[in-house]
């Protein structure tokens, strides 16, 4: 999995006072919504003394209301105050794995093992949610009879899957930098989070093992042996693309989606 990356890196973002109305709105302040609109006045002093580009370190999001772009009230402005606003007021805390759970076995050789989350790892950027697979020393053997044919089976392959989330320098109460915590209903839910983001990763993960099949070995007693090694080679690969499925579909399905896509966010330096 990626190591899934958290906004702390960019400046801190505000809207000034001037486009935000009594009832905690977003709405250019010469209109009938607005602060400068009819009873709804919230700022004292000079309209545009607030509102400059850098404020404290911190980047107002929105134009000073008297500049051409402010003028203008483009929807898209506004619509990107409303999603600020709506994150501060619906954000829901951080989902974290506090505790081990217990273990859960799949599949009859499958055992699910969700871990606590651990913070302050070295060496990761952001969070890094994802498994550790042991077979747990099984093996497939066989025994062949003087005719090389294969006359007894034993396979012994059984899974242990461990399922952990880590925390690098990314905190779990920072906005999500792309995907899952940056789509519109997430944002819509207060789901803004870089802990809802792996906490996405997290159900991916555990959803692919519950529900997808692990796969079965092919050789059988009355294989020639020669055959027999060649299920077996099938059998190991077919585990290699198993795992990897695993990992690929979390990426799809919490990375690479949203109108915020980690491709996208890895190829801007600035993704608003």
């Amino acid at each position: 999995m990626c190591d899934c990356l958290s906004e702390a890196e960019r400046p801190p973002r505000t809207i000034s006072p001037q486009w935000i109305n009594q009832a905690g709105q977003v709405a250019h302040p010469d209109s009938p919504l607005g602060q400068g609109g009819f009873g709804a006045f919230r700022a004292a002093g000079v309209m545009g003394a607030i509102g400059a580009t850098e404020t404290s370190g911190s980047v107002n999001l929105l134009p000073d209301a008297n500049s051409p772009v402010g003028q203008a009230g483009h929807p898209d402005v506004i619509q990107l105050g409303e999603g600020e606003q709506r994150k501060k007021a619906d954000r829901q805390l951080a989902p974290r794995v506090k505790v081990d759970a217990a273990d859960e076995v799949v599949h009859t050789i499958l055992t699910l093992q969700l871990k606590a989350d651990v913070e302050g790892v070295p060496n990761i950027k952001g969070a890094l949610t994802t498994f550790f697979n042991n077979s747990n020393g099984g093996e497939v053997s066989s025994h062949a009879n003087e005719a090389g044919i294969v006359d007894k089976v034993d396979n012994t392959i059984a899974w242990t899957i461990e399922i952990l989330t880590q925390y690098g320098d990314g905190d779990p109460e920072g906005d999500a930098a792309y995907g899952r915590g940056r789509t519109a209903a997430d944002e819509l839910a207060g789901n803004v989070t870089l802990g809802f983001h792996e906490s996405c990763h997290r159900a991916d993960l555990l959803g692919y093992f519950r529900a997808t099949a692990p796969p079965v070995l092919a050789g059988k007693v009355g294989d020639t042996k020669a055959a027999f090694k060649k299920s077996v080679d099938a059998y190991t690969l077919a585990w290699t693309t198993y795992f990897d499925e695993a990992k690929k579909r979390s990426i799809a399905n919490t990375d690479e989606t949203g109108e915020h896509p980690m491709s996208q966010h890895k190829g801007s330096k600035h993704v608003p």
